[in-house]
């Protein structure tokens, strides 16, 4: 009974200490012998030692490998090198773009369009109703517009601005009445029937053919008089770019061209 006997003579039961006592603790291992428990211990700690995946020939007792396969794929990023393996990313500007950075976490890359490039710049020449300015770009929107052909003002009633457009009318304050009338850059002015008295004032024929004009990939539609009576989209933009044109057979010493354009599909350079 633990670190107890017990007897019995008899008569009575006497209870005495055992000649080996179990120390007090906590054990693993616990001996046996003719069923009774004659001792007791802790079992060793066990261990494993697992198989190394690399035959270890460093002093240290770390691991070496010298036989590397780099994929051949033209699609892999990974070189080997005297330094050892490297992964790159390899980026190459266009015209009118920059690259920067490496591709890392810390330092990525950063693409980036130039804000200014060349553009088709649209003009006009001689004494024309309409003015074009701007290149097209985004700093500088084409406009077009009517140039300005007399000085805006009072003409015996009639209002006329600075594109001799007549936008009133009203009686001169001396009482006087209109006994004819002339016409005069831009402005015409014909008596219907001749002797009524009355008069038709209206924008004088400017030489310019009346139809559809093409400007970048815009369409204009213009009168007459010179004026712009309607803007459509004829083409839809497209990604501006680059194309190479291969060299001239029949030209000794051609290289070839690179040829960009812009949105409007319009050329723009040819290096």
């Amino acid at each position: 009974m633990g670190n107890y006997t017990l007897s019995y003579d008899g008569s009575c039961f006497t209870l005495g200490a055992r000649t080996w006592r179990i120390p007090d603790g906590t054990y693993s291992a616990i001996q046996f012998q003719d069923g009774c428990i004659v001792g007791v211990g802790q079992m060793p700690e066990p261990s494993y030692t697992p198989a190394p995946c690399c035959s270890d020939t460093s002093s240290n007792g770390g691991s070496t490998t010298t036989d590397i396969t780099v994929s051949p794929d033209a699609c892999n990023l990974t070189s080997l090198g005297a330094a050892g393996l490297a992964t790159f990313l390899y980026v190459s500007p266009g015209n009118g773009v920059s690259v920067s950075g490496c591709g890392t976490h810390a330092d990525p890359l950063r693409i980036s369009v130039s804000a200014t490039g060349d553009s088709t710049i649209v003009a006009t020449s001689g004494a024309q109703p309409i003015t074009v300015s701007g290149d097209g770009s985004s700093t500088a929107a084409l406009v077009i517009g009517m140039a300005t052909q007399i000085t805006a003002g009072d003409y015996a009633g009639f209002s006329v601005n600075q594109y001799g457009l007549v936008t009133g009318y009203s009686a001169p304050s001396n009482g006087a009445s209109v006994t004819a009338m002339v016409g005069f850059s831009g402005v015409s002015a014909q008596e219907q029937p001749i002797g009524s008295g009355v008069y038709s004032v209206g924008l004088a024929s400017t030489g310019v053919t009346a139809g559809m004009y093409r400007v970048g990939r815009y369409e204009l539609t213009v009168n007459a008089q010179g004026q712009i009576t309607g803007i459509s989209e004829a083409i839809a933009p497209v990604t501006a770019g680059s194309f190479y044109s291969p060299p001239n057979p029949n030209v000794p010493g051609d290289t070839g061209k690179t040829v960009s354009y812009n949105a409007d599909g319009l050329i723009t350079g040819i290096a």
